[in-house]
């Protein structure tokens, strides 16, 4: 006899199909949505572009940016937790790898490309090159 929760075997058959997913995706999850990768947001303005991403957990050496005309490459690598000599009742948290690309509105300078990571958050800034920033024109009166 079962005390306290009730057996819900639709909540099993989610069990399973999370598991398999995970396998036919090729390893470990990123919450619901691991085939996609992280979240990121990109936005520009006219000094450049930005891209913005939780990834908490990560050590800040852990990424690899890189820039190839116009395009930005973000990768990134989390180890697992070990704890030895202990049974794990839960365990959630996986290593973790990811690589996205994002195709960028414009050029930038590669060369001032500047990436941060804060609290859990990975900002990448990237720079247009002068010769591409917007510039105003004053008008002359006769």
């Amino acid at each position: 006899m079962r005390t306290g929760t009730t057996w819900n075997p639709w909540l099993e058959f989610d069990n399973v199909r999370r598991e398999v997913s995970a396998l036919l995706n090729g390893g470990p999850r990123w919450g619901n949505d691991w085939a996609e990768g992280p979240s990121f947001n990109v936005y520009s303005g006219e000094q450049g572009v930005v891209l913005t991403a939780e990834l908490p957990g990560f050590d800040a050496n852990a990424f690899d940016i890189s820039v190839q005309n116009d395009t930005v490459t973000v990768r990134g690598k989390r180890h697992a937790e070990v704890a030895e000599n202990v049974r794990y009742h839960v365990r959630e948290r996986s290593a973790v790898e990811f690589e996205k690309s994002f195709r960028l509105p414009f050029p930038v300078d590669a060369d001032k490309t500047e990436a941060a990571y804060e609290k859990g958050v990975l900002t990448v800034t990237l720079h247009r090159p002068e010769e591409q920033k917007p510039r105003k024109i004053g008008v002359r009166t006769a």
